[in-house]
């Protein structure tokens, strides 16, 4: 039975009056910890692993002012344990690391390009040294050894360093060099660079959209093998096969038992329509499509002793993994989260997979996240809980009172805490049309009822949980696109447990009760 009462409103008016008065008798003071905000303040750009000192370190980067529950800004260091900040404060969204040996012991360098400004930085003692670099954009480091001892390799656009061109392919030692040559051309983008073994030796492979690069015409995709720059042959099926590629997107050179694989991901100009972008390339002959990956910005190696590598891979919206020639689509950034990177960090119970996201508003929280097999969830301690919860209730679901919790995420619908752990579960598809949306939710004799928006032009909309699963009441409700089931509560009048059902209509909010 459902009908309106305006009494019921004014009941809930005087109900909130009774609660505050009872709260100024004895209020609570302090909140209980590890209930604060979890992972990040703000947006995670870059993230890299060092493994130059005694333990591994997980590196990230971005525009955060806290993570893991520390106050650290921009750029932070995790040891498996806890979070530090790495030097002082620097300003702008890092892109890319390197740890580079220029003789006094490995240093970590970062990448932060802004126009004019400071690009380049290492880190020195615990300070920044400023390296003397502008750039439009750096997207990529790599160390790699051309027969002259080890160098720091810089990639991107309009790169300028001290006493040489502008170009997009920059070489450091101690002091700086163009690969691409006394007069580089312009509009050159270099997006990517992998040392890697083509059976005749490393070389660093450089992927990118060239229209010349050195001495090269019309490749997107070279090799430096010493110091010569070298065209790679595609006698066969290529990349560029049909595909009107826009370049080399990403790339990482990764073991397949004996031999090593270069994986690339290609730059489209319309993602999808059928068109692949991954590929794989094994030699100087051998090119093999992998299918479409939806635009894959950075890989990420995961080493398996006597067997292939797993190379992760994140895109804007997806986290994928590669063993052999097969891929997998496994996770997608929480709302509104847009990959930027992806590392392996080998911690002291096993690889994890950690990935840095860029998070809107309301995502904020959630930027930098850890793949536990099952799903992605926020750096920091703490129970895991979305950033936006619309609403929450006590219920029993048979082992004692939990606190249910109704998050605003792409991959659950509802959560539940027992004091311990949380468990999360996603919702069912309503006629397999998708997921509603859920903003509020009670506990009424016995199960759960959850209140959703309007659902296909039916109107604001109930569900129920009777502990094993859910039932969608339809609408029954008067409303249309744009309303909601905004509150609900279970209550007994008089005659009974009742539930009270507030709906945001048009012009008035007005109690439904459901007997």
């Amino acid at each position: 039975m459902n009908r309106l009462r305006l009494d019921g409103l004014q009941g809930f008016v005087a109900l909130g009056v009774l609660f505050a008065s009872s709260a100024s008798a004895g209020q609570c003071t302090d909140w209980a910890p590890g209930f604060g905000r979890r992972g990040s303040d703000g947006s995670a750009t870059a993230i890299f692993i060092d493994e130059s000192g005694p333990g591994p370190r997980l590196i990230v980067g971005g525009t955060f002012t806290e993570i893991g529950g520390a106050p650290i800004d921009g750029i932070a260091a995790y040891d498996g344990t806890s979070w530090a900040q790495i030097g002082p404060p620097l300003a702008g969204s890092p892109t890319a690391f390197a740890m580079y040996d220029l003789g006094g012991g490995p240093e970590l360098y970062v990448a932060i390009p802004a126009g004019t400004g400071p690009a380049l930085w290492r880190l020195n003692n615990g300070q920044w040294v400023d390296l003397g670099v502008s750039a439009s954009s750096v997207r990529a480091m790599e160390v790699y050894d051309d027969g002259t001892g080890p160098a720091l390799y810089v990639g991107g656009f309009n790169i300028n360093a001290p006493g040489v061109p502008s170009g997009a392919l920059l070489r450091y030692d101690g002091a700086w060099t163009n690969v691409e040559g006394a007069a580089p051309q312009p509009g050159v983008r270099v997006s990517s660079l992998s040392v890697h073994d083509d059976g005749f030796g490393d070389a660093l492979y450089i992927g990118g959209r060239f229209l010349a690069f050195g001495p090269l015409h019309n490749e997107d995709l070279v090799r430096l093998s010493g110091s010569t720059l070298e065209p790679v042959t595609n006698p066969g099926p290529s990349p560029s096969a049909g595909n009107a590629s826009n370049g080399i997107r990403a790339m990482v050179s990764a073991r397949r038992g004996a031999a090593s694989v270069l994986h690339i991901c290609l730059n489209l100009p319309a993602q999808g329509g059928g068109a692949d972008d991954y590929w794989f390339f094994s030699g100087p002959t051998s090119w093999v499509s992998a299918g479409y990956a939806d635009g894959i910005d950075k890989f990420a190696i995961q080493r398996r002793p006597g067997g292939a590598d797993v190379v992760w891979g994140v895109g804007e919206h997806a986290l994928y993994a590669f063993t052999g020639t097969v891929q997998g689509r496994i996770g997608k950034p929480w709302y509104s989260g847009l990959f930027n990177s992806v590392a392996v960090f080998p911690s002291a119970s096993g690889d994890e997979i950690w990935v840095a996201a860029q998070g809107a508003t309301n995502a904020i929280g959630q930027a930098v996240q850890r793949w536990d097999g099952a799903v992605l969830t926020p750096a920091g301690p703490g129970p895991v809980f979305s950033d936006i919860v619309h609403s929450m209730c006590v219920h029993d679901f048979g082992e004692g009172d939990e606190l249910v919790l109704l998050p605003f995420d792409s991959q659950w619908r509802f959560s539940h805490f027992n004091g311990d752990e949380v468990r999360r579960a996603a919702f069912p598809e309503v006629g397999g049309s998708g997921f509603p949306e859920f903003y509020s939710a009670a506990s009424h004799d016995g199960d759960l009822y959850a209140g959703t928006s309007a659902w296909f032009g039916e109107g604001p909309a109930v569900a129920r949980f009777d502990g094993s699963a859910w039932t969608f009441l339809g609408s029954g409700l008067a409303g249309t696109s744009g309303e909601y089931v905004l509150d609900m509560i279970s209550a007994d009048l008089g005659s009974g447990p009742e539930l009270f059902i507030a709906v945001s209509y048009t012009h008035l909010t007005l109690p439904t009760i459901c007997s």
